[in-house]
């Protein structure tokens, strides 16, 4: 009969699995890289390359949003939205240092807006938008 692992073994191997290799595949797509659920039900926002999206301001079309690096490391990151033809996010890529935070701007439909993370090679974050 196998031997039942602590939760903080498991916690420590997922952490160390995730340092020993940049890329991530995802467990519902068998893709490379992890949806933001999967990867905080992965325990994985304890990565090296991890930020946070908040929504500031919004109306008439438009979305003001703030981005933050909250990893360890400086980071490039690019947004898309879903579904892709329902407008435009300015700037469409940014590089932040560690705690560097900016502003993006959203116009268009409602939609949903992903940030990837080069570093993570995976989205970190995403916002619906209505």
């Amino acid at each position: 009969m196998p031997r039942a692992r602590s939760p903080l073994a498991v916690l420590v191997l997922v952490i160390c699995a995730g340092c020993a290799s940049p890329a991530t595949t995802s467990p519902a797509t068998g893709q490379e890289g992890v949806s933001a659920s999967e990867a905080k039900s992965l325990g994985a926002f304890t990565a090296p390359y991890d930020a946070r999206l908040d929504l500031i301001s919004s109306g008439r079309g438009q979305w003001v949003l703030r981005l933050v690096n909250r990893g360890r490391h400086p980071d490039d990151y690019s947004f898309v939205l879903d579904p892709a033809a329902a407008g435009r996010v300015t700037p469409a890529r940014l590089h932040l240092a560690v705690a560097e935070e900016q502003q993006l701007t959203v116009d268009g439909a409602p939609a949903t807006i992903r940030v990837l993370s080069r570093g993570r090679n995976a989205e970190i974050a995403a916002i619906p938008l209505s």
